[in-house]
């Protein structure tokens, strides 16, 4: 069988694996399309069956001309697809690279920042806003990127701990040591900031300010004059485990930075200057018409989701809606 892709640079074609869906097939053989969740809930991965049988999960049947998720769907015969892919992310190819933890911080109660060191031999070619899968005896977690240290060839990594978790929960109970070689492949995904001079609302729910806080230096590094909007949620006020993009809010006047807690009331002082309530509703308050925005919102499903539905309903275009979902 043969995939045979039609998209905004010609044609390409390759042989089909019957066992692989659609994205698989395209991510492997260097065609970048947009994607986030690869479970078939957020909906990026959207693609037109020109020609060709398919088997789509869930659906009885697809006829050429449908679009279809490309993550939910696998050929059983020749394919034709056209598809829109990212001209920026044409050059940046995932690979597998070692690397050992170099430090562990503690930076809340259950967040932990990493740096780990890559070997000098590798230099890591990415935007800022994508992760890294890291596997460590074949258990296979994600992280976004928070930092790259070009010079000193180091990431920064935000982990949450999930109670039980298989990675996680060894990594909290420092069980994975320092001198453990593990591995990565990356970098992955299609989180990062496009051009243009229009205003940008990031929105972070928890963990989900990583990606954020390495889009935000780009910007910075770059004399950016774009208007930036840093909203970040976490459930309670301890939870804000880090201020730099506070910081840069002081001292840069195109940028803006707002915390938002939602499970707690404001008593005194001990908000940290953060408002109440859910995350992206702050950001309805503020901005009721969004019109002209473009919006990177990177955290749990149900945060984006709401987000996104919201923020169209509010006039922000739906093609200005960029997203990177924890699964």
């Amino acid at each position: 069988m043969k995939i045979l892709v039609r998209h905004e640079s010609g044609e390409s074609v390759f042989d089909a694996d019957k066992d692989l869906n659609l994205l698989e097939q395209l991510l492997i053989n260097d065609l970048p399309v947009e994607y986030s969740c690869k479970t078939g809930d957020c909906g990026l991965c959207i693609s037109t069956l020109v020609d060709g049988d398919v088997f789509v999960t869930d659906v009885t049947s697809i006829l050429p001309g449908e679009d279809i998720l490309l993550c939910q769907t696998k050929p059983l015969s020749d394919v034709i697809l056209e598809v829109e892919i990212i001209p920026e992310l044409l050059d940046i190819k995932p690979r597998i690279v070692p690397f050992k933890i170099k430090v562990q911080r503690l930076v809340a109660e259950d967040v932990l920042n990493i740096t780990i060191k890559m070997p000098p031999t590798q230099k890591l070619n990415y935007l800022p806003g994508q992760h890294i899968e890291l596997n460590y005896k074949n258990i296979k977690r994600s992280y976004s990127i928070a930092n790259y240290d070009a010079d000193n060839n180091e990431i920064e990594l935000h982990i949450r701990e999930v109670k039980g978790g298989a990675f996680t929960s060894k990594l909290f109970a420092n069980e994975i040591m320092d001198r453990e070689v593990i591995r990565f492949y990356g970098p992955l995904g299609t989180f990062f900031v496009r051009k243009g001079e229009s205003p940008i609302l990031f929105l972070a729910g928890g963990t989900g300010y990583a990606p954020i806080k390495a889009m935000v230096n780009q910007l910075v590094a770059e004399n950016s004059t774009r208007q930036i909007y840093v909203y970040w949620g976490m459930r309670t006020f301890a939870g804000f485990y880090d201020n730099s993009i506070e910081k840069l809010s002081k001292i840069y006047t195109n940028i803006n930075f707002i915390s938002v807690a939602s499970d707690e009331r404001m008593i005194g002082d001990e908000n940290k200057g953060a408002r109440l309530g859910f995350v992206h509703r702050a950001v309805l308050a503020d901005f009721p018409g969004l019109h002209g925005f473009q919006v990177y919102a990177c955290g749990g499903q149900v945060m984006v989701e709401s987000a996104k539905a919201d923020f169209v309903a509010a006039g922000l275009g739906a093609e200005d809606f960029f997203a990177d979902v924890f699964c």
